[in-house]
């Protein structure tokens, strides 16, 4: 994940802060809890960061998570002040972003044309899931309940599961390598088409520019010597 977000995250800046915090203390995440709740403390640093910049979006304010509305048992106070209790925000975090709770209905729209059947079912699955005469304010209150007060989730339907497993297998199948071979490796750098074009038409007219400087003196010699040349009387 760290050299991920180094690499090839869309925000430089956020890219570059996300480094500085793990140069700073990820040595020292051993366990898989324990990156659980790095990664939970340096949100709350970045959203204390960007509580009120300009950039925050107003339906999402950059609060400390979860609120207490969320998990009242991961607040607590200690001599007047407020203060986390980790073991309750690791089982918060577990219960939050259990598999259980998360949706890939959506990852369906990315199916092709062909599968008519299967996005159309799709589609009926995420309606029954997300009723249109829900009004948006609804679904965003529901939206960041605990998973204990949002109930079971309703399974979806095999041949979705199918159609996902077949795109990830064409993903990584020989045919994927072919989508990426508009890049030539040279010198450890990907070069796409448009780059080497350039490149020729630079080493062409750098050529062309070198030729014509090396006839304009050549003549301006020639006629340097003419002009003062003296016959011997």
């Amino acid at each position: 994940m760290r050299r991920y977000i180094h690499t090839f995250f869309g925000c430089k800046e956020c890219g570059e802060h996300f480094e500085e915090m793990a140069k700073e203390s990820m040595d020292s995440v051993k366990t898989p809890d324990q990156a659980i709740l790095w990664l939970w403390k340096k949100h709350n640093v970045v959203n204390g960061r960007l509580a009120g910049h300009l950039s925050e979006d107003p339906r999402f304010p950059k609060l400390q998570w979860p609120t207490p509305d969320l998990c009242p048992a991961c607040h607590e106070e200690i001599k007047g002040l407020a203060s986390w209790d980790e073991g309750h925000v690791l089982t918060f975090l577990k219960q939050h972003y259990n598999r259980d709770n998360l949706l890939d209905t959506y990852s369906a729209d990315q199916a092709d044309s062909s599968e008519g059947g299967t996005l159309a079912r799709g589609e009926e699955e995420e309606k029954r899931l997300t009723p249109q005469e829900m009004p948006h304010g609804d679904r965003d209150a529901q939206s960041v309940r605990p998973p204990s007060a949002l109930g079971p989730r309703p399974a979806l339907p095999d041949s979705l599961h199918h159609s996902l497993d077949m795109k990830l297998q064409n993903l990584d199948g020989p045919g994927a390598h072919k989508e990426v071979g508009g890049a030539a490796p040279f010198l450890g750098v990907d070069f796409s088409s448009l780059d080497m074009s350039l490149c020729v038409v630079l080493y062409v007219a750098s050529s062309l520019f070198l030729m014509v400087m090396y006839f304009f003196f050549r003549v301006r010699s020639r006629r340097w010597k003419v002009k003062h040349h003296h016959p011997a009387v």
